[in-house]
């Protein structure tokens, strides 16, 4: 390595920035929001009979109880309306269109790429009827997992929910969620069914280490350089 090459290596140590510390932390679906409700169960605990019931409305639910808003949805009559709808900051990850929220593979990256994120209801349900002519979005099978994206100020936090969706169980479809969660470093992307960090920037090297790592790479390449003579 030349004394040049040194350098550019010392430039290249010192120009890393540290992030903050990365965790993936857990959203409880039995106790969710303000106030606490449980959206676990068939169709969110409404079952899967004639009545449905109206929306449970989970207030502070995502990221943490700091931000975002999650309705969900089970209404058999005339508008068939099953799954989920968003406000407060929170969107679902969409391909585009009606009930086109994306499924995502166990530890598939959910990030700002590649999808369009939404708090329309047209598109996040999973089944409603607009003017009596039902639109569903296909099966969601096990191990799938919808992503979810928070705006806090300028930054963005993504997380992910897992669930279950059949849209000929009955007539207006059965919808299960089984389990969530967000990571709290914002900007940083999860990996969809996971509760470890992706990895993110590597942490800065002190200014002082990295200067005297140089001299001593430079008084070896010196040293190196003399005996050969």
């Amino acid at each position: 390595m030349t004394i040049g090459a040194s350098m550019t290596a010392f430039t290249c140590m010192l120009s890393i920035t540290a992030p903050a510390e990365a965790a993936v932390v857990s959203l409880d679906l039995t106790n969710a929001g303000t106030p606490g409700q449980n959206i676990t169960g068939v169709n969110y605990g409404f079952g899967s009979g004639t009545s449905g019931g109206g929306p449970k409305i989970v207030n502070d639910w995502f990221p943490g109880g700091a931000n975002g808003d999650l309705a969900v949805r089970y209404l058999p009559g005339t508008e068939l309306w099953n799954g989920l709808n968003t406000g407060g900051g929170l969107k679902i990850a969409m391909t585009g269109g009606n009930v086109s929220s994306k499924a995502y593979a166990l530890n598939e990256l959910i990030s700002s790429t590649g999808v369009i994120w939404s708090d329309n209801w047209s598109e996040t349900l999973f089944n409603y009827a607009p003017g009596g002519t039902q639109q569903k979005r296909a099966n969601i099978g096990p191990g799938n997992y919808l992503g979810l994206q928070s705006q806090i100020g300028s930054d963005y936090y993504y997380g992910w929910l897992e669930l279950t969706w059949n849209p000929s169980e009955v007539t207006s479809g059965v919808a299960r969620l089984l389990s969530a969660a967000y990571e709290t470093t914002p900007n940083l992307p999860i990996a969809a069914g996971s509760f470890t960090s992706v990895p993110g920037p590597l942490p800065i090297i002190g200014v002082a280490a990295a200067f005297a790592h140089s001299r001593r790479l430079r008084a070896r390449l010196r040293t190196g350089s003399a005996t050969k003579g």
